[in-house]
C-alpha cells in the first residue's frame, strides 16, 4: 500500500530585529568597532560611517565598501543616512559632545567612546536630554564592565563574598610609546586622569554602587620620560599633566580608591586590580601575562605579557556593542548609568585639578557637588 503523501505547513520564519549602524570617526578606534560591527555582533547592521580623513577613507574604501557600507567625508551627511538607528561615536575627543547632541537630537542612539563630553555643564546637558526621550538610548564606552573577569568580580561583590568593600587598589601601566602620534595625542587628550584612570574611576563606581559619592580626591604625579609635560617648577605643565600619577579617593561611605597610572612601563600593558572588603579580598589580574605558557631557560622562568590595552579589553568591546544593541533592541537601560558617569567626570576633574595644584586637596559635600575655596575659585 503507497504511503500517502501529506504536505508539511512551513511558517514563516520570524524576522530577526536589526538594528543599522553608522560609526562616526574611523581612526584606530573606529576602524575596530566597524570591524566589529560587520562581523560580530548580531542584531546589527553596519550601513555609514564617517571621517574626514583622507587615510581614513582610503581604508573604508577597502575595507566597508564592498560590504555595501555607505561613506561619507562629513558627519552632517552621514547623520542623514535613511534608516540610520544608531551611531558608535569615535571621533576626536573634542566632537564627542557635538557628534553625541546631535544624534540624540534625530533621535538616534548613541554609544559614545569616552569621554563624552569634557565639562560638568555639557554632560548635565546630556543628562537633561535624555531624560526628556527616555526611549533614546545613551551609553559611555566605559569598556572594562564588560570584560569577564570585571564582570565575576561584581558578582562577588554582590553577593556579599567579601562583605562591604572598604578599600580599591588600580593600577594602569602602558608600554611607553615616544612616537609623535603619542606625543601629539598626550598634549591635548585632557589630561591621564581624565583620558586614562576615568576608565578605574568607572570600575570604583560599579563596585562600590553607581550612586557612591566623593567626599574629598588629592593626587600627585610627574612627568618622568613625556618630558613636553613638565613645568619649569618641575611639577606638571600648565594642563596638570603627568606621565606618571597616583591619586587618592575618599567616599562618603568611608571607602578609599587608590589609582596608580602610568604611560612609561618596560613591557606591555600592566593592568590590576584588587578590592578588600570586611571579610575578604579580590584581585584581578595581578600578573599581567598574555596566556598560561611559562618558559624556562638559562634566564630562568618567564611569560608573555599582553602588548596594549586593545589587546587586554579586545573581546569586551565586542560585548559592549552586543549589550548595547540588546539593550536598545528590547527597550531595557544601559549597563553604565548615565548619573554615574557625571560622578566619574568630576572625580577626574577633581584628581587632574588637585595634581596640577601640586595636590590639594579637592572636597565635595554629600550631594556630591564640588566645595570650592578661595584657591581653586581662583584657578577655575
Amino acid at each position: 500500500m503507497a504511503e500517502s503523501s501529506r504536505t508539511i505547513p512551513i511558517e514563516p520564519a520570524t524576522p530577526v530585529p536589526t538594528l543599522s549602524f553608522g560609526v562616526v570617526g574611523i581612526g584606530r578606534m573606529g576602524q575596530r568597532h566597524a570591524l566589529n560591527l560587520l562581523r560580530l555582533i548580531p542584531n546589527a547592521k553596519l550601513v555609514c560611517a564617517c571621517s574626514p580623513a583622507k587615510a581614513d577613507l582610503e581604508w573604508a574604501e577597502k575595507e566597508l565598501v564592498p560590504y555595501g557600507v555607505q561613506v561619507y567625508a562629513a558627519f552632517e551627511d552621514m547623520i542623514q543616512h535613511p534608516g540610520l538607528q544608531a551611531v558608535i561615536v569615535s571621533s576626536l575627543t573634542t566632537l564627542h559632545y557635538y557628534h553625541t547632541v546631535e544624534s540624540l537630537k534625530r533621535g538616534v542612539h548613541v554609544l559614545c567612546e569616552k569621554p563624552v563630553c569634557e565639562t560638568e555643564d555639557e554632560l548635565k546637558q546630556l543628562i537633561e536630554l535624555t531624560e526628556a526621550n527616555p526611549e533614546i538610548r545613551l551609553m559611555v564606552g566605559f569598556t572594562r564592565r564588560f570584560d569577564a573577569s570585571y564582570a565575576a568580580a561584581l558578582d562577588q561583590v554582590r553577593s556579599g563574598a567579601i562583605g562591604r568593600p572598604v578599600t580599591l587598589r588600580f593600577q594602569s601601566c602602558e608600554k611607553y610609546d615616544d612616537s609623535p602620534f603619542i606625543h601629539s595625542y598626550l598634549s591635548r587628550c585632557g589630561g591621564i586622569f581624565l583620558d586614562s584612570v576615568v576608565h578605574d574611576i568607572d570600575l570604583s563606581l560599579m563596585y562600590l554602587g553607581d550612586l557612591a559619592l566623593p567626599s574629598r580626591c588629592i593626587a600627585f604625579g610627574s612627568a618622568s620620560l613625556h618630558r613636553h609635560l613638565r613645568s619649569p617648577s618641575d611639577h606638571a605643565s600648565h594642563r596638570g599633566d603627568a606621565d606618571n600619577a597616583v591619586g587618592m579617593v575618599q567616599f562618603h561611605s568611608g571607602a578609599i580608591a587608590w589609582y596608580y597610572n602610568s604611560r612609561t612601563a618596560a613591557a606591555g600593558y600592566d593592568n590590576a586590580s584588587e578590592i578588600f572588603g570586611e571579610r575578604g579580598k579580590l584581585s584581578v589580574n595581578l600578573v599581567a601575562r598574555r596566556d598560561r605558557l611559562e618558559i624556562a631557560d638559562g634566564k630562568g622562568l618567564s611569560c608573555q605579557s599582553v602588548e596594549s590595552w586593545y589587546e587586554r579589553y579586545r573581546e569586551a568591546f565586542v560585548v559592549e556593542t552586543r549589550h548595547f544593541v540588546e539593550a536598545v533592541l528590547q527597550g531595557r537601560e544601559v549597563a553604565v548609568p548615565i548619573r554615574s558617569v557625571l560622578t566619574g567626570l568630576r572625580i577626574a576633574l577633581a584628581l587632574q585639578e588637585s595634581l596640577g595644584r601640586g595636590g590639594a586637596v579637592v572636597r565635595f559635600d554629600e550631594r556630591g557637588e564640588r566645595i570650592v575655596d578661595e584657591e581653586s575659585a581662583a584657578k577655575l
